[in-house]
């Protein structure tokens, strides 16, 4: 059997973003650990699993399906970005997967 990873995902409510003081501005956010920052994958191209070639089958991936929609984000790219910024779904519900 594979491993199993605790996977925290935040949903953004709008009522929540509609009682901040002020709007949220994603572009102003910027995170550092230690020396280095990185670069969250912010609104990543979603493709078809058929497509996604560039994946094994044996490739680990942390999911989320959401409204009927399912996103996967390749551990290894989220080991370079740390977080990834996404919607999902037919009302576009933010998503921030974290890793």
């Amino acid at each position: 059997m594979g491993k199993t990873y605790l996977v925290m995902i935040f949903l953004l409510a709008a009522s929540l973003a509609g009682s901040a003081q002020e709007p949220f501005q994603r572009d102003k956010i910027m995170v550092s650990r230690g020396r280095t920052p990185y670069v969250p994958l912010d609104d990543p191209e979603v493709i078809s699993a058929a497509r996604a070639r560039y994946l094994g089958d044996e490739e680990e991936v942390l999911g989320a399906t959401i409204a009927g929609e399912s996103r996967a984000y390749p551990l290894r790219l989220m080991a370079w970005h740390h977080v990834a910024n996404d919607s999902v779904g037919p009302a576009h519900y933010p998503l921030a997967v974290v890793y």
